[in-house]
């Protein structure tokens, strides 16, 4: 995790290599996301404008796009405004788009920023799974949770139901 306070008592000011490498290929941008720092938000913006790389991957193919894909709506949006490779693919296949669907079934906000920022709702990944595809697949889970003596069963037999369509 990186720590700002370190960083310039090490560093001085002025960030000398904003986009050094960990042993998986995550710079500081990417190791902040798991950093409930209270000053994040100053952290990704002085690391941004001291030239950090927005579009940088891991050794997952993992941009910082799709790190914050899993977090919450102010971060992703905060994101955009540096206008990252919005459609950039993971070794999955996924874009951020798909990791934000995948992960943040509870947070449609995050699908929303995507889909205003321009992210293409027809991409599909590696599993050559449309973006539709899951989306039908959790509003009829949804469904199925909602209707009263549901089962297993009857859930299983609707979503085999999708794949054969």
């Amino acid at each position: 995790m990186a720590n700002w306070g370190i960083i310039e008592a090490v560093f001085g000011k002025q960030m000398l290599k904003v986009d050094l490498l960990d042993e998986t290929q995550n710079t500081p941008l990417h190791q902040n996301f798991g950093n409930d720092n209270p000053k994040f938000f100053d952290i990704i913006k002085k690391l941004l404008n001291s030239g950090a790389d927005i579009n940088a991957k891991n050794s997952y193919n993992n941009t910082p796009l799709h790190i914050s894909a899993k977090l919450k709506p102010n971060v992703m949006e905060e994101l955009l405004k540096w206008s990252p490779d919005i459609d950039t693919r993971n070794f999955d296949g996924d874009t951020p788009l798909t990791v934000a669907i995948r992960y943040c079934s509870a947070c449609p906000d995050i699908v929303k920023c995507l889909l205003k920022a321009g992210a293409d709702p027809n991409c599909e990944n590696v599993l050559t799974t449309h973006l539709c595809n899951w989306l039908l697949r959790i509003v009829t889970l949804l469904l199925m949770l909602a209707k009263k003596n549901n089962s297993c069963f009857l859930f299983f037999i609707k979503i085999k139901q999708l794949q054969v369509k």
